[in-house]
């Protein structure tokens, strides 16, 4: 499978995405939503995550999202997922595939275009949104992994070392790096690499997913 083929099929919508883009739809233009629910009552867990997603989990364990036995999960950010802010105690990598999304805290709102790339610290509270037919990818990393794969990074006094070391050990932590790639060839190729061993999933809050 080669790397425009990975695009096509990320791109596609998921059964659940496109039933969240209903939603939002609907939403937007003010309409009823009694015929959506109806049409919608035989999945009443999506449906739940649209209705309310004040009650989501907004602090789910690593073993919601990285299977046990595994240190590193890649998912893709489902689209039109109503926004809710959570954390967690794993880090996050955010990579824009294609398209935009918005990475909102408590204090700021930052905007994520193709090519950037996001490294977020364990325990920052966070919400990502995504409205249009962007691809974005989420990569997650048990905390205690990161020693392990930086050790010799983190001997170094660069930027990236200092900020794991700072979100392992310190008190007050930075919440997240930010990088524009400019659609590096490396990062893509190694997108590319993940997608065609299948290690791209379906993220949804309770981390029930759908493989790629």
């Amino acid at each position: 499978m080669n790397y425009p083929m990975i695009i096509d099929e990320l791109s596609a919508y998921s059964k659940e995405e496109s039933m969240y883009r209903e939603f939002f739809q609907l939403c937007e233009n003010g309409q009823s939503l009694s015929p959506f629910i109806e049409k919608y009552k035989d999945k009443p867990e999506e449906l739940g995550y649209l209705l309310h997603p004040e009650a989501i989990d907004s602090s789910p364990p690593e073993d919601t999202f990285i299977s046990l036995g595994r240190n590193v999960s890649i998912v893709k950010h489902p689209r039109y997922f109503p926004l809710f802010y959570h954390e967690h105690s794993f880090f996050e990598i955010i990579y824009v595939l294609s398209g935009k999304c918005r990475q909102i805290f408590d204090d700021r709102e930052i905007l994520l275009k193709t090519g950037d790339l996001c490294i977020m610290a364990p325990s920052v509270t966070h919400g990502i949104d995504v409205k249009d037919d962007s691809v974005i990818l989420n990569i997650l990393i048990r905390r205690s992994t990161f020693l392990d794969i930086f050790i010799n990074t983190v001997r170094d006094k660069t930027q990236i070392s200092m900020f794991f070391l700072n979100n392992i050990y310190e008190k007050h932590k930075v919440p997240y790096l930010l990088f524009h790639t400019n659609g590096d060839p490396v990062i893509q190729i190694m997108c590319w690499i993940c997608i065609s061993n299948r290690y791209i999933w379906m993220n949804t809050p309770t981390g029930s997913s759908a493989a790629f």
